[in-house]
């Protein structure tokens, strides 16, 4: 997004021939991540109301549709009205083997957004298959997505775990894949279960209706509600943290799955080791 920006107003700036000063430049830049977060809450929105799963085509299309919709098409607009407003004409100047200061800073830049990329972000962004959950639990099938979301299921309940990291946007609220599903979300806030602290809701559609309890674990059980303390923990001390959710036909049933799965702890095979 960030380069599509720079190659717009570069060649804005080259039609009218001028050279925007430095200040506009940095304000679209920063117009530019405002409209990429945009971009991608209605992109998450749509893949959710169409329910496109990840890595189909129709969930490309639809990330393909929102960048152009939400960044490009507007980013153009705005550089084309405002970027040439206070810039001054370009002058002929000879050349000159110097690389421009500014062109080093982003070159380093792009270098160390390159090496976060490489050696931070596969180890806290993606999916590796050695997070450590649990292949069996007594009494639930296990179906595994591409992404690592572990789901037990049998005739009365289902737990899900999936992997969190930091570092990636694909931590969307677990509501999001209910409503996916073509449940109706009720009821959703704080609560608790068994004792312990969690979110609760009830998910209705016509043919079923579940509750539904979820909260955040460590590799060690340790579980939270607060989605920053999670995030810090993870950052700061190395800690594997996974969404935990529950599901099943109503609260006594919620509470026997609770129980039968230890609040989920035996998904996680670091415990059972």
């Amino acid at each position: 997004a960030f380069i599509l920006s720079l190659l717009i107003m570069q060649q804005v700036a080259k039609r009218k021939g001028l050279r925007p000063p430095r200040w506009k430049v940095s304000a679209f830049l920063a117009l530019s991540l405002v409209l990429v977060i945009v971009a991608n809450f209605f992109r998450i929105v749509l893949t959710v109301q169409f329910r496109s799963p990840a890595g189909s085509v129709s969930h490309e299309l639809i990330g393909l549709a929102t960048l152009a919709v939400f960044h490009v098409l507007p980013m153009f607009l705005l550089v084309r009205r405002f970027l040439p407003g206070s810039g001054r004409p370009i002058e002929e100047e000879p050349p000159s083997l110097r690389m421009a200061p500014w062109l080093v800073g982003l070159l380093g830049l792009m270098v160390l957004v390159m090496s976060v990329r490489e050696f931070v972000v596969p180890n806290r962004a993606r999916f590796t298959g050695n997070e450590g959950l649990a292949q069996e639990i007594p009494g639930f099938e296990l179906i595994v997505s591409r992404d690592g979301v572990h789901k037990y299921v049998n005739a009365e309940a289902t737990l899900i775990v999936k992997p969190m990291f930091p570092l990636s946007f694909s931590n969307h609220h677990p509501l999001l894949c209910w409503r996916a599903d073509g449940y109706e979300v009720v009821g959703d806030g704080l609560g608790d279960l068994a004792g312990e602290p969690c979110y609760r809701a009830s998910l209705q559609r016509p043919d079923q209706h579940l509750h539904t309890a979820w909260w955040y674990a460590d590799d060690q059980g340790n579980r939270t509600t607060s989605e920053w303390h999670w995030r810090w923990e993870a950052l700061t001390g190395g800690k594997q943290y996974f969404l935990v959710n529950l599901a099943a036909r109503d609260t006594d049933a919620l509470l026997f799955v609770s129980a039968q799965t230890g609040n989920g702890r035996r998904a996680l095979a670091a415990l059972e080791r």
